[in-house]
């Protein structure tokens, strides 16, 4: 089928921004929104057209595949495919994965993957990419986290989560702000009312933009230790980084002596500062040192 002409039936024939129309496929299906997938459907076009033109013209050359996590009705899907690149749709949902199978959302240019997003990244080692996601609460850091540690050809991307998960992300010097932080810069683009979602959220949601990096911050042992020093810091809330040191469950394999003495040169710490009061830049530099000086204990 010609993409083109597919594309115009794609735009012409999605129907799912009508409450009625959802319900009315639901109820056919047997089926609800699952609160064990987050399931809320998007039926704001506004909100989609702000999502689909976060991808950058400039961007197009450079990547050779999108990807969407969580496609569910196809409210961003099905204008996905003007892009003229492959796009890999990952759904979980047998019901939705049906559905996106008789809408022709399994034949090219798109690729269906069923199941759980996270044991299927691999799929997308040799592509070069941009990703769009309307990620569940309950497995957004799960997500992030390994899109950025799994997928070193992400270029850039745009996911819809949680008001107060992206706040954690762009205001807040929390352990996921520190890590993500490390592979590319995170943007808040807009707040999202959630009767623009059916059912409508009790959280309120936001966009968030993300493009990597050009040069890496951490090489990858760097970065396994600055995951293992964030767990630790940031293990006993109020506790001092000195105090998280000496009683973290996850230090065992160090030498915790050496590790408070890597704290100790940098940036005038101290050891009784709090975890969020130490700059993301002062956590790059002692992860730098760990890796390099402190010995592994067997």
């Amino acid at each position: 089928m010609e993409v083109l002409f597919l594309y115009r039936i794609m735009k012409e024939s999605f129907s799912y921004f009508n409450k009625g129309n959802i319900n009315h496929f639901l109820s056919e299906k047997k089926g609800a929104p699952l609160k064990k997938w987050g399931q809320n459907f998007l039926i704001d076009k506004n909100i989609v057209e702000i999502i689909v033109q976060s991808l950058p013209e400039n961007l197009l050359s450079e990547i050779t595949s999108i990807a969407e996590i969580g496609p569910g009705l196809g409210a961003i899907t099905h204008r996905l495919i003007e892009f003229n690149k492959t796009v890999y749709l990952f759904e979980i949902d047998p019901i939705l994965i049906d559905n996106l199978k008789d809408h022709d959302y399994n034949i090219a240019p798109f690729i269906l993957i069923e199941g759980d997003v996270l044991k299927n990244l691999n799929i997308l080692d040799n592509e070069s990419f941009f990703c769009f996601g309307n990620l569940p609460y309950y497995i957004s850091t799960d997500i992030l986290t390994s899109l950025v540690l799994q997928c070193p050809n992400l270029k850039a991307g745009i996911f819809m989560l949680q008001k107060e998960f992206i706040n954690r992300i762009t205001r807040e010097n929390s352990s996921i702000s520190i890590f993500l932080s490390i592979f590319g810069t995170w943007k808040h683009i807009k707040n999202v009312s959630s009767s623009c979602f059916y059912p409508s959220p009790k959280a309120e949601s936001s966009l968030i933009f993300y493009e990597k990096h050009i040069d890496r911050i951490l090489s990858d042992p760097e970065i396994e230790v600055l995951q293992i020093i964030l767990r630790s810091f940031f293990w006993g809330k109020r506790k001092t980084i000195q105090k998280n040191i000496k009683d973290s469950p996850f230090l065992n394999k160090f030498n915790r002596n050496e590790i408070i003495e890597a704290v100790l040169q940098i940036d005038n710490l101290t050891g009784q500062e709090r975890a969020e009061d130490i700059k993301k830049e002062s956590y790059y530099k002692i992860a730098k040192i760990i890796n390099s000086t402190c010995v592994k204990m067997n």
